[in-house]
């Protein structure tokens, strides 16, 4: 479980180094000004999301690790393959195949979202968009009595 939440916390530190290399090349090719501000929030939920998922990638191995007896692997035992339960390799089938799945349903989403923004980009609006002016709202904020 420890090397799982390393792993996922390493991960946390180089995707925040890799965005903070990659992003201004990113603005560059795509025109836009992006900005990531380390602010409180974004530090703490970044820190729960790399615990979650340390948490469950690692909760599966170390729930079978601990159900193993030391003995029989020292004698090797353990390791035989024609004693693997059906109910072991319906879990590995099952768990490939939902792999696929979610693999093929991301792939899937991705392309959907990048035509539905290609169609944005490219749709006539209807109206010049350097002939329109913008109101901002202020906010009122009331005291609490």
């Amino acid at each position: 479980m420890g090397e799982t939440l390393i792993m996922s916390f390493a991960s946390l530190l180089f995707a925040f180094a890799f965005v903070a290399i990659f992003l201004p090349q990113f603005n560059q090719i795509t025109g836009k000004h992006l900005a990531i501000y380390l602010d409180k929030n974004l530090i703490v939920s970044g820190i729960a999301i790399a615990l979650f998922t340390g948490l469950l990638a690692g909760s599966y191995p170390a729930i079978y690790l601990s159900g193993l007896n030391p003995a029989a692997i020292q004698s090797g035992r353990i390791f035989n393959k024609s004693k693997t339960s059906s109910r072991e390799l319906g879990l590995r089938k099952g768990l490939v195949v939902f792999q696929f799945i979610v693999s093929v349903a991301l792939i899937v989403s991705v392309i959907v979202i990048y035509r539905q923004m290609e169609y944005v980009q490219s749709k006539n609006l209807g109206f010049n968009r350097n002939n329109v002016i913008h109101f901002s709202q202020k906010e009122k904020r009331r005291k609490i009595r």
